[in-house]
């Protein structure tokens, strides 16, 4: 069940609406509609654990990667340089598929930025990898990982909104492209030099950072950052595709805890989930039906299409080893993992 895409392919939405948006090769990210949108082609992937990610496909906005992965790349040319890049790319399609089904077969469990920027610095061979977040006001939050010990990252991200060309940059842009330094560079201004200086003492002068959030909040990114060797193009491009992803997974994880923010669970809720082999979207679609809701109700609430309710159903049937949803929510309820309500038939 889902929505075909253009090439014929199937796929399952998170969400039901689509939304195209205009993409600008400096001025905008092109994100994907879904997670495994983001991966663009997975012709050469295990079937199966495309499926298994399929289930739990969020969507974003923009237009896919197909057309930006498959074809070449300005500063790309000869077929060796072509073929190269196409087997680079997907190959790290592989990888983050494999994070995407490990961080979605639990259910609540904090988003895994351990292993997304773990393997985003091993894709663009940066030794720091990590999550900034700043505010209107000029305040920061950092966490790498791993923390690294030859500085005091929290010190230089601290000073980073007001003397980093990128957080500069991204404050006073509405764009939301992965950007290297050296396409923004640095302010003739002593401090900023100085504060560039400091970067490249500690041996990470070069930068890339993806947008994942902006709003009222401020600016959450996830930066890489190396010494002496530019990012090139290549690296550029796998931040376009790490950010359809990681982009895809963030608003999953904000929608999940929304719901549960207004629909407390029942005490060992969590743990019967696990036991159960339910996914955290399967116990919210779960415990919408257990308030009698119809999958065209359910649809509505969470944003996705009916046909997706339905898919996730038949999933939850499979594996609590029942046959309709009045025997699913009957189980579920004695297992704990939804509260005792009434079901319309």
């Amino acid at each position: 069940m889902g929505c075909r895409d253009s090439r014929g392919g199937r796929q399952t939405c998170f969400f039901g609406r689509r939304e195209d948006r205009d993409t600008r090769r400096h001025g905008r990210a092109s994100t994907p509609r879904t997670i495994i949108g983001a991966l663009g082609p997975t012709s050469r992937l295990s079937v199966r654990r495309v499926r298994v990610a399929c289930c739990i496909i969020v969507r974003t906005v923009g237009q896919g990667l197909a057309s930006r992965t498959n074809t070449g790349h300005t500063g790309w040319t000869g077929a060796f340089e072509g073929t190269q890049m196409r087997q680079s790319m997907q190959f790290a399609r592989s990888q983050w598929l494999d994070v995407i089904t490990d961080a979605l077969s639990g259910f609540g469990r904090p988003f895994p930025w351990d292993p997304v920027c773990r393997l985003l610095g091993g894709q663009l061979n940066a030794p720091v990898t990590g999550r900034f977040h700043w505010d209107t006001h000029g305040h920061g939050i950092v966490m790498a990982y791993p923390f690294p010990d030859w500085f005091d990252l929290r010190d230089v991200a601290g000073r980073a909104p007001a003397a980093h060309p990128l957080a500069r940059y991204y404050s006073t842009h509405a764009t939301t492209a992965p950007l290297s330094t050296l396409q923004v560079p640095f302010s003739a201004g002593p401090d900023e030099r100085a504060y560039e200086d400091e970067l490249r003492a500690f041996q990470i002068e070069n930068h890339v950072w993806i947008p994942v959030d902006r709003g009222d909040s401020g600016v959450l990114v996830v930066g890489v950052c190396r010494p002496a060797e530019p990012f090139d193009e290549r690296s550029l491009q796998l931040a376009v595709l790490a950010q359809g992803v990681i982009v895809a997974m963030h608003r999953h994880w904000q929608v999940l805890d929304e719901w549960v923010a207004d629909h407390p669970l029942p005490t060992g809720a969590y743990l019967a989930a696990e036991e159960a082999r339910l996914t955290s979207r399967q116990v919210v679609v779960l415990s919408l039906v257990a308030h009698g809701m119809t999958s065209r109700a359910v649809g509505d609430r969470l944003h996705i299409s009916s046909r997706t309710v339905e898919r996730h159903l038949e999933n939850i049937y499979t594996r609590l080893g029942v046959g309709d949803r009045v025997s699913a929510v009957r189980l579920a309820t004695l297992a704990g993992v939804v509260a005792s309500s009434p079901v319309e038939t």
